[in-house]
């Protein structure tokens, strides 16, 4: 690898011992790059991910953290030692395919306002994955709430956000567009945005950190660009998946609070604090009614974790916490 680094790549791990080891393969097969430099931090994982690495990987440059900071103080521990014009955040539950890493950064190269870029992101099974997002609003809020959290009247509103369309539009995309927000899973920036912009917000211990970032980069005038023609596998969820259900939920939901608080104007923050109080208060009462009138253990178990996430929220929102 040359002086002049081209691409830092980082990635965050947390208990992906068999993840991680795949992806870093991919990244040294497929890179298709020669200036590049590879870090690897560790949440504190008690599965070995660690001396993995070390044994098996001897060029990576790895962080071993002593607690679990979340994706986004990881991510800024790496960016803080990164030397490559771009850096490219990576999930450890992802493939990196051939000439998908070039393809970007060509791209970038010649799109000067790219702060940021994402791929094709594709399933196991090479099927098409969700790629970009809109920014968190408050219709897209309520609607969410109406279809999860209405019982018995979400029935009715079963088909007011339709991911499947979503996801077969996306699809059809053939040339780079820009976009609002790109996944964390797989996040290509130009250094110089990032040195405009600042590091990734560590308030997000867990989700939403990317939706934050692009909205600062949209407020600093650089653009996010979708870029189909570069694909990776992303497994979904890898790390996730490994903590309780009833976490990894309550860290999406304090996240996209957290997003609102920071970026939305007062009266919106004030009616989203009512629209979910709302909400979890009423998804906690049917839960309770279920849970009474049940008399199978597994209803029993999964109403109880349903309504913990109820209370967790409910006091989130309350104006006095």
């Amino acid at each position: 690898m040359g002086k002049n680094i081209r691409l830092s790549i980082c990635i965050v791990s947390w208990n992906t011992k068999d993840f991680l080891q795949q992806c870093l393969v991919s990244v040294f097969r497929n890179i298709g790059i020669d200036e590049y430099e590879v870090f690897v931090v560790d949440n504190n994982s008690s599965d070995g991910s660690a001396e993995m690495v070390r044994r098996e990987f001897p060029t990576v440059q790895l962080i071993e953290n002593t607690e679990n900071l979340g994706y986004a103080k990881a991510n800024n521990q790496m960016l803080k030692l990164a030397r490559g014009k771009y850096a490219f955040l990576l999930n450890s539950d992802t493939i990196v395919l051939p000439g998908s890493v070039s393809r970007i950064l060509d791209f970038m190269d010649a799109k000067q306002d790219a702060g940021a870029c994402g791929p094709k992101l594709l399933n196991k099974d090479l099927s098409y994955q969700r790629s970009f997002m809109n920014f968190p609003t408050f219709s897209y809020e309520l609607r969410y709430h109406l279809k999860y959290h209405f019982a018995p009247f979400s029935q009715f509103f079963k088909n007011i956000i339709d991911y499947e369309s979503t996801i077969l539009n996306q699809s059809k995309i053939e040339y780079p567009r820009r976009v609002n927000v790109i996944p964390g899973a797989a996040f290509f920036v130009r250094m110089r945005a990032y040195r405009d912009i600042g590091p990734m917000c560590e308030d997000y211990f867990l989700y939403s950190e990317e939706n934050d970032w692009c909205w600062r980069m949209r407020e600093r005038g650089w653009v996010v660009y979708y870029v189909p023609d570069a694909k990776i596998i992303h497994l979904g969820g890898a790390s996730t998946s490994k903590a309780p259900s009833l976490a990894s939920q309550y860290h999406f939901y304090r996240s996209r609070y957290k997003f609102f608080l920071k970026n939305k104007r007062v009266a919106w923050i004030v009616a989203y604090r009512f629209m979910n109080l709302f909400f979890w208060s009423w998804y906690l009462c049917t839960r309770c009614l279920v849970a009474t009138v049940s008399k199978k253990s597994e209803v029993v178990t999964r109403t109880k974790t349903e309504k913990e996430l109820a209370m967790r929220m409910i006091r989130l929102y309350l104006p006095s916490c």
